[in-house]
């Protein structure tokens, strides 16, 4: 029985489809008639819908995002105090989380240079086909027109990617 999923999984791959899509969309099969029991591995398969290039796809995106989130306060606000009050109102009762991106915006630099190799395999995977990974080059790109020279070369390297 394993020989015969095998080979029709070698076959799938011949057909021109992703072997590890035809695998989730089994498992996932799977999953469905073992009943309620298995749903919380349903989660986990599903990082892999789309074969393992959506998967790279959506780590990519996530690291971006996470860039993002951390910057655009600082990005869209005139001044440092700026962004502190405003991540201070977003952030009521969490100090912490404030302290946080004060603390990842002081690198910035570092931070810039990873973005910059991120966007290199963004290009080079053609992740911007996915709608999410599009949507972050998106907001990289509108750093550099809210903000100071900071994120020039992290918008310029996103536009150019798009």
């Amino acid at each position: 029985a394993v020989q015969a999923e095998l080979a029709g999984e070698d076959s799938a791959a011949a057909a021109g489809k992703d072997v590890v899509s035809v695998a989730v969309r089994r498992v996932k099969d799977l999953i469905e008639k073992c009943g309620p029991d298995f749903l919380p591995m349903r989660a986990f398969v599903e990082q892999f819908e789309g074969g393992l290039h959506m998967n790279r796809v959506r780590v990519l995106t996530r690291f971006l995002e996470a860039f993002l989130d951390a910057e655009e306060p600082f990005a869209c606000s005139a001044s440092f105090e700026d962004a502190i009050m405003l991540l201070r109102s977003r952030y009521r009762g969490d100090a912490n989380a404030v302290v946080h991106y004060a603390h990842a915006h002081s690198r910035l630099a570092r931070r810039s240079a990873l973005v910059l190799k991120m966007l290199d395999e963004v290009n080079a995977r053609d992740a911007t086909d996915a709608a999410p990974c599009l949507d972050a080059v998106r907001r990289l790109m509108k750093l550099e027109s809210a903000s100071r020279a900071g994120y020039k070369e992290v918008s310029y390297r996103a536009g150019y990617k798009e």
